[in-house]
């Protein structure tokens, strides 16, 4: 799955993020650190 894939199957906008991030290398790495945050499972 591309990031792209993987923004549209959340609902979310990819190009809204790409027009700030400016590359998909940086969305990876952002959406890759996000995943290992615990601090999302400590809110849940």
């Amino acid at each position: 799955m591309t990031m792209r894939e993987c923004y549209e199957a959340i609902g979310e906008n990819y190009e809204a993020v790409l027009g700030c991030l400016h590359s998909e290398a940086l969305i990876r790495r952002f959406a890759l650190k996000f995943l290992e945050d615990q601090s999302y499972i400590q809110l849940k």
